[in-house]
């Protein structure tokens, strides 16, 4: 059985399987995502992804579909691939902590720049 952790106000916890209903989520939001992201793979868009989505302490979904690299040659994705994330860090980390304050309240997704960073007239 595959093992996840989280924490929950400081503590860690495993995660345990389940599925969208049981981490209360709602199955067709849940099935609209998933169709979302194959519809991308299908289309070109990216050659592989893989999702996890925990809520509760569920892991409501946990998938990988494609390719991880294409070149030199076609490796498979898996549950466990590991990536080079590279330069991605700064936009990951800012669109996660980004919809952390859109969750607490603190900014809304029409929050702009101008009103949060001195500096930036327009944005």
């Amino acid at each position: 059985m595959r093992r996840y952790l989280h924490r929950d106000e400081g503590e860690m916890e495993t995660l345990r399987p389940g599925t969208p209903s049981d981490a209360g989520l709602k199955e067709d939001y849940v099935s609209k995502a998933l169709n979302v992201l194959e519809d991308g793979l299908r289309g070109g868009v990216y050659p592989g992804f893989t999702v996890l989505v925990a809520r509760k302490g569920v892991v409501a979904i946990h998938r990988a579909d494609g390719y991880a690299q294409l070149i030199p040659e076609r490796r498979h994705m898996g549950l466990n691939t590991v990536f080079d994330l590279a330069s991605l860090t700064k936009p990951v980390c800012t669109a996660t902590l980004t919809l952390k304050m859109v969750e607490k309240g603190v900014l809304t997704l029409e929050t702009r720049v101008c009103e949060v960073l001195d500096g930036w007239d327009e944005g």
